[in-house]
Order: structure tokens, then sequence, then C-alpha cells
């Protein structure tokens, strides 16, 4: 697996891009670009394929989240980095993917499986 990501700024850069419509967003603690980082992984498009993002929050020490991005010690947190690195190389690719066919019947089938309506996926 080839690794976009070799730090957290790099990550909240991505994250906090809001687009041609949306205005940037910058963050703050690490707690924010974890929280947003989570959040894309549970849009349908990234679920789908990928779940075991799920329990990266409780994974975390509090002094971890709670830490400025600016005053992040790499050395110190270099385990729980490498956790939150390890997810957005998976994460960030997987909402940027082109669907074919296949991977929106996919998708379309895993909604379904948890109960939602597949309907409600956007095309």
């Amino acid at each position: 697996m080839k690794k976009e990501f070799e730090n957290l700024d790099d990550v909240a850069q991505v994250l906090g891009d809001g687009g041609s419509f949306d205005p940037d967003k910058e963050y703050e603690t690490v707690r924010d670009v974890v929280e947003d980082l989570i959040d894309l992984g549970n849009t349908d498009k990234v679920y789908a394929y990928h779940d075991d993002h799920l329990g990266l929050m409780n994974d975390l020490s509090p002094e971890f989240l709670n830490t400025e991005l600016i005053d992040l010690d790499n050395d110190k947190f270099e385990q729980e980095i490498e956790m939150v690195l390890e997810q957005a190389n998976l994460i960030i690719p997987l909402s940027k993917k082109t669907l074919s066919e296949d991977d929106i019947e996919h998708i379309k089938e895993d909604i379904l499986y948890r109960g939602g309506d597949p309907d409600d996926f956007p095309q």
C-alpha cells in the first residue's frame, strides 16, 4: 500500500480542503482531525469497503486527542500517529475513488445489509 500521508498536518490539509463550494476548515486539535476522518470513513462510499476505523477514537489517548496540532510531539505519540495515518491512508483514497457500476452495486448491497435504503445512495 502506498502511503499518501506521512504526517497529521497532511491529513488535516486534505480533510480541511473544502473544495470549490465550501470554505477551508482549520483544525486546532488532533481530536478535530480524527473526528472528521471517522466521519469520512462512515460515508457509504468508504464504509462498504472499510470499517476498521470504528474503534479508532477509543484506541487513542485523551492526551493525544486533546493535543493541538502545532504542539504535537511526534516522538511521544508515534504509535498513535501511526494508527491515525494508517486509517487516513485507507479512508481518504477510498473517498476519492471513482466508482464503477460494480462498486455502486456493492455499496447499495452493503447499505441494504445494514438496514438502510440503497436508493438513498447518490449516483
